[in-house]
C-alpha cells in the first residue's frame, strides 16, 4: 500500500461519485439575496423533517444565511447545471 496521500487525485476519484446537488439560498441580514451549491444534501429524518449538508469552510455566502436562521433549498433538475456552477463559483 502506498502511503502517499494526492489530494488532487483523491478529488478526481470522489468527483466520479454522484451525488444529489442542491443551491441553498435565503437573504443576509442586510435583505440581500445570498447562495451557494451543496453537493452534500441528504435527508435525516421525515418526523420531525430535517436535513443535513456540509457548507465549505470557505463559503462566503453560508455564513451571512445561517446568521438570519432561514433558508431555501432548491432541488436542481438534470438541465440545471449551469445554475449549480454559478452558485458554486461566484459570490452571489
Amino acid at each position: 500500500m502506498n502511503s502517499q496521500f494526492d489530494s488532487k487525485e483523491f478529488r478526481t476519484v470522489l468527483g466520479h461519485f454522484p451525488t444529489g446537488v442542491v443551491i441553498i439560498s435565503g437573504l443576509d441580514a442586510a435583505g440581500k439575496p445570498q447562495g451557494l451549491t451543496i453537493g452534500s444534501f441528504s435527508s435525516i429524518s421525515l418526523d420531525p423533517p430535517l436535513v443535513g449538508f456540509f457548507p465549505g469552510l470557505n463559503s462566503k455566502s453560508w455564513p451571512a444565511i445561517a446568521e438570519s436562521g432561514a433558508f431555501c433549498v432548491n432541488v436542481l433538475a438534470a438541465t440545471q447545471g449551469e445554475l449549480c456552477w454559478r452558485f458554486a463559483w461566484l459570490v452571489v
